[in-house]
């Protein structure tokens, strides 16, 4: 006697390999996504405004303060 276990969902992806490849890449897709959105983002935004920030002529105390401020405003609207 043979006893089924298992999902539907899981049997049917091993029976497709068409579409298990699919759905690995659709997976992989969406992972690549999320850590750019997490990762990359914050950090060519904050090393464009230190570009910006310092291609103007001003002091370092200014230029540090509107670095801050810039990089909060960023973390915040997030």
């Amino acid at each position: 006697m043979q006893v089924a276990t298992g999902s539907p969902l899981k049997r049917f992806l091993e029976k497709h390999k068409t579409l298990r490849t699919a759905l690995l890449v659709v997976v992989l897709f969406g992972a690549s996504m999320v850590i750019g959105d997490g990762v990359l983002t914050p950090a060519i935004s904050a090393y464009l405004s230190k570009i910006k920030l310092h291609s103007h002529p001003l002091s370092l105390k200014s230029s540090t303060f509107f670095q801050t401020a810039t990089l909060s405003s960023i973390w915040n609207l997030r």
